[in-house]
């Protein structure tokens, strides 16, 4: 969170990726997200930066 705000601050813009990052609680870890997303940075998922041929492929029940 520290590092994203330090990097807007110098005119880069940051991105953190909520389902790749750890916190000591689950609210904290939300509180850094908002954080972030409020003020300095983008919250993304890992899905959204991966290309489709490395996403896990869904399976039916029953196969």
């Amino acid at each position: 969170m520290t590092t994203a705000t330090d990097a807007f601050m110098r005119d880069i813009k940051p991105f953190m990726v909520a389902d790749a990052l750890a916190d000591f609680s689950r609210e904290e870890h939300l509180m850094a997200l908002n954080y972030v997303a409020g003020r300095s940075g983008r919250v993304v998922m890992t899905e959204s930066l991966l290309p489709t041929r490395f996403l896990p492929v869904k399976r039916r029940c029953g196969r």
